[in-house]
């Protein structure tokens, strides 16, 4: 009973770890308890079985909103729990991979060292349906989440890893009245000390210069789930639009046509896209409408307008495109990593009848390539009064295209766009970034829809865990999202807005700051953890010793 209470505890701290809570003691005892439980597994089975109850009271405690998303997808309530146990046992396959390598690595290297490497190398290669990483729970510290501009996420985890270890080693000098491992607990008690040193040091004296401001309106027009049957609903279409439409047009008026950028987040108006086709292309998704909007909102604001739209060609592709006012083109990037179930069906392949048990899971065809789109910064505003009658431009988006602005009047600069789910990873998002800081984006912007996976938790994870980009890259991270909450966040990881309610009609206006330097993670990358976990092994093949 005391293995399965601590499970329980494993999951508890993985949910008040993340988001909205990021209590830094929660991530440093499910560190300290999985240590523990990690000792006390004696068998290959005993590892197979808690290993499955870790997960379950994990997934249960913690991301109960997938059972709800595979129910709204499927339809179905015994499809439903049929995927939540296939979810728990391959959801969290990193904690049995950490537990059967600890129990291996006990004959041979000293587990207090190994324990934080397996961290980082369980995090690091073992999939995740719904990435999260032992660094994620002790980010919520400002001091010790700036450790991810050195090493990214991963990094983190090691720190977490170690804290585990100190916690133990304290524990077992409280109940056996002997200080074990004096040395190790002196390094890793230095190494906690450097950490929070460099993040105060960076928080309070290390300040990067601004370069420039850009203005931007983020949009969240808490459009309704969307599913297969509104895909030809023309209500449900005109009332999305007008919802985006409507919050656009306001931040314009009352920030005196001064925006540089708005940001419409994903799913704003689901099903359409804003390219002209051919009358040969079997599915339709071209919305004259939705395409008169754009073109109206970036011309008569002279701003960028950045959104998110679907096209066809072959099969469906998740984009976000970006109108300037000063060219006639569009440019867009299609997302790259979709979300299992809800933009592609894993194993429909293999099992064709999967399509028939989950008929909402999306059929989307992924992108190859990373791309930097374009924006414009006015160099001047022109500020004049609303005419009503500007509104009848917007049946007329050919027009609209032609309208262009003087480029004398704006500066082309380049931002990163990234879609939901994708912002999770690190190393994809590091491929945006070069040594040389003129050729990196500006800022990264990630649209999101969150309204398949509840009205709570779920929006607070998903923001926690994607906003280390942002000290990760040395780069403003602004997350517009379809029903809340819309964020944005400085280099250090702090707000730059108050973040939105869930489920409200609004926008939010920010000054992002535009930040010209380079991370040591952007050029290292994972380089300065795997040097931190080959000097951890050299020293636990050194002690060999054990518990």
């Amino acid at each position: 009973m005391k293995k399965i209470f601590l499970s329980s505890l494993v999951g508890l701290t993985v949910l008040l770890g993340l988001g909205p809570f990021e209590f830094l003691l929660a991530g440093v005892f499910h560190s300290a308890i999985l240590f523990y439980l990690s000792r006390k597994l004696k068998t290959h089975k005993e590892i197979l079985k808690f290993s499955f109850i870790i997960s379950f009271f994990i997934t249960i405690f913690t991301f109960q909103w997938v059972v709800y998303s595979v129910y709204l997808l499927s339809g179905n309530f015994i499809y439903t729990i049929i995927s939540f146990i296939i979810y728990v046992f391959i959801s969290n396959l990193k904690i049995y991979f950490l537990f059967l390598i600890l129990f291996f690595s006990k004959k041979r290297i000293l587990i207090i060292f190994t324990f934080p490497i397996l961290f980082f190398l369980t995090d690091r290669f073992v999939f995740q349906i719904f990435p999260w990483y032992y660094g994620n729970l002790i980010a919520g510290n400002i001091y010790l989440r700036q450790f991810a501009s050195i090493a990214g996420v991963y990094g983190l985890s090691i720190i977490a890893g170690i804290f585990g270890v100190l916690i133990n080693l304290i524990y077992i000098f409280i109940k056996t009245k002997k200080f074990k491992f004096k040395r190790v607990f002196l390094i890793y008690v230095s190494l906690i000390f450097l950490v929070i040193s460099f993040g105060i040091h960076k928080v309070y004296f290390s300040k990067p210069e601004t370069f420039k401001i850009v203005k931007i309106a983020m949009i969240q027009p808490a459009t309704k789930r969307a599913s297969i049957e509104n895909k030809n609903d023309e209500n449900f279409a005109k009332d999305s639009i007008t919802d985006v439409f409507n919050l656009s047009l306001k931040s314009i008026l009352v920030e005196n046509f001064s925006l540089d950028i708005i940001a419409i987040p994903e799913s704003a108006v689901p099903f359409h896209g804003t390219r002209i086709q051919s009358e040969t292309e079997p599915k339709k998704v071209y919305s004259k409408t939705f395409h008169g909007v754009v073109q109206f909102l970036s011309k008569y604001s002279r701003a960028t307008v950045v959104y998110n739209e679907l096209d066809v060609l072959g099969k469906e592709k998740n984009l976000i495109s970006s109108v300037i006012p000063t060219k006639k083109e569009k440019f867009s990037y299609t997302k790259r990593i979709l979300l299992p179930f809800g933009e592609y069906l894993p194993f429909e392949n293999y099992f064709p009848f999967l399509r028939e048990l989950f008929p909402e899971a999306g059929n989307y065809s992924s992108g190859k390539y990373s791309l930097n789109l374009p924006y414009t910064k006015q160099l001047r505003t022109f500020p004049k009064k609303f005419d009503v009658n500007v509104l009848k431009q917007i049946e007329k988006p050919e027009i609209l295209e032609q309208d262009l602005k003087s480029q004398e009047d704006f500066e082309e600069r380049k931002f990163l766009g990234l879609i939901c789910y994708e912002a999770m990873y690190s190393e994809t998002v590091r491929e945006s970034f070069q040594v040389k800081p003129e050729v990196n984006p500006d800022f990264i912007l990630n649209l999101t829809n969150d309204s398949w996976f509840g009205e709570y938790l779920e929006n607070y994870q998903h923001d926690s865990v994607v906003k280390l980009r942002a000290v990760e890259f040395g780069k403003a991270f602004v997350r517009p999202t379809l029903t809340g909450v819309s964020t944005a966040y400085n280099f250090l990881g702090e707000e730059l807005v108050a973040p939105s309610q869930i489920g409200d009609k609004t926008y939010r206006i920010l000054d992002v700051p535009i930040y010209y330097y380079i991370t040591p993670y952007i050029i290292l990358g994972d380089g300065l953890s795997y040097i931190f976990i080959f000097l951890l092994g050299v020293m636990g093949i050194r002690w060999r010793k054990i518990f």
